[in-house]
């Protein structure tokens, strides 16, 4: 019997765990459905009994919700950016044709390591050192990354 024939009987714990993480049902149950699927995905990987695969299943569910907090955090932090850069944008250009939406649209697409460097230069008013060294990378990697941000944000590309 594989994986994907055991998992049914560990629902009701992992709903019960994904509850408990965080604390609405509807979201718990998106959580407990993202673990078996990264565990039918990572089947592979597991080799171990049922009691192990109970344990398995909590750790991926646990990840996944560390994962989707950390997402959630960068995304809400960038959302309260981007009101930063428009105010300063729409206050210092009155004939500015950006709109904080469309902003806010372009930003969905921008990966988040280039989104966050973005805000940290523009809004944290770092300099590049200063954000290449909290990230743990090159100068070099900052200005791309924030290039990359300002050129996705822009309307016309």
């Amino acid at each position: 019997m594989g994986i994907a024939e055991k998992i049914p009987q560990h629902y009701k714990y992992l709903l019960g765990f994904a509850c408990m993480l965080v604390r609405n049902r509807d979201t718990a149950k998106d959580l407990v459905q993202e673990t078996v699927v990264r565990a039918l995905t990572y089947e592979h990987t597991f080799a171990g009994d049922d009691r192990a695969l109970k344990t398995w299943l909590c750790t991926i569910l646990k990840n996944e919700h560390i994962r989707q907090y950390r997402y959630d955090a960068v995304r809400r932090n960038a959302a309260l950016g981007l009101q930063a850069i428009y105010a300063s944008v729409s206050s210092n250009h009155a004939e500015a044709e950006l709109t904080f939406e469309s902003v806010c649209r372009r930003a969905a697409f921008v990966p988040g390591v280039q989104l966050l460097a973005l805000l940290h230069v523009a809004v944290d008013e770092m300099s590049y050192e200063e954000v290449a060294k909290l990230q743990g990378v090159p100068v070099g990697t900052i200005r791309s990354r924030v290039h990359r941000a300002r050129l996705a944000l822009d309307e016309d590309h």
